[in-house]
């Protein structure tokens, strides 16, 4: 069975359609302003989890912080950038055409094909380490896999699939070494 599809809240899908619409028909140049306006849809909506510093260094995955929802904005075939619909008060969007959004689409396309992925009964997930500048897809299922997306940092190899163990033995090093240092001391 493929990734299965997930369906965010009625309102969420209307937030980031309303905002992808006022942004691509804004005057001047933005990150939309080049993409056909008709041809702009929200695809693949997916759950965007953070996973704490603390929880990395625990080893803990299962203390990952729902933080909102996140679709890829396309025009006809290309993916153009990401809205993401933040889990706060305002549920506030944000519009990124960094290199997450094509990152994102084409992890999709290569963990469709994954034996592990067709056999089983997977939800796709985005999963952020903001303290480590780490973000990977996260794959929630029988198994969990852990795909970071590039640019990834050097402590884990970008588009590589991890399980939950692999993955804190990657972060290990960055995780166990806390700053002790006060002002003007640097961590050795």
């Amino acid at each position: 069975m493929p990734i299965n599809p997930v369906s965010p809240p009625a309102d969420i899908v209307d937030l980031a359609v309303r905002h992808v619409q006022t942004l691509a028909l804004a005057p001047g140049p933005h990150l939309l302003s080049d993409a056909p306006h008709e041809e702009l849809e929200l695809a693949a909506p997916h759950r965007v989890y953070v996973l704490p510093f603390d929880a990395v260094r625990d080893k803990q995955l299962s203390r990952a912080v729902f933080a909102g929802w996140r679709f890829l904005i396309v025009a006809g075939d290309n993916v153009i950038a990401s809205a993401e619909v933040l889990d706060d008060a305002e549920h506030s969007v944000v519009v990124n055409a960094g290199p997450f959004a094509a990152a994102t689409a084409a992890a999709i396309g290569r963990l469709e094909n994954l034996p592990e992925v067709q056999a089983g009964d997977v939800e796709l997930r985005i999963l952020k380490i903001n303290a480590l500048y780490l973000v990977a897809v996260w794959l929630v299922g029988d198994e969990q896999m852990i795909i970071p997306l590039e640019p990834a940092p050097p402590f884990v190899q970008a588009g590589r699939a991890y399980n939950e163990h692999s993955f804190f033995e990657a972060l290990s090093q960055p995780a166990v070494k806390p700053f002790s240092g006060g002002p003007g001391k640097t961590p050795n």
